[in-house]
């Protein structure tokens, strides 16, 4: 079994940030799998975006943290 940094380096990641663009109401939560993340050695930027700032700057993101799912919720949104 790889321990984290030996998957992360067979992957190619080499330290750089991932920029992670939320809503301001999702802070809370991608703080926290920002220092999920942090344990595991990958480094996360997050950038807060408005409705209207996030649809015109969609492309400048590694990703975008849209929303929660959770059981009783059976909408799941991807945005290529």
């Amino acid at each position: 079994m790889l321990i984290p940094s030996q998957a992360l380096e067979e992957m190619g990641y080499n330290g750089e940030p991932i920029q992670i663009y939320i809503y301001s109401k999702n802070s809370e939560d991608a703080q926290r799998i920002g220092a999920q993340c942090a344990k595991a050695g990958i480094r996360i930027e997050l950038t807060t975006r408005s409705m209207g700032e996030m649809m015109q700057m969609i492309h400048e993101a590694d990703l975008i943290f849209y929303h929660i799912c959770l059981e009783s919720e059976y909408d799941l949104h991807i945005i290529r």
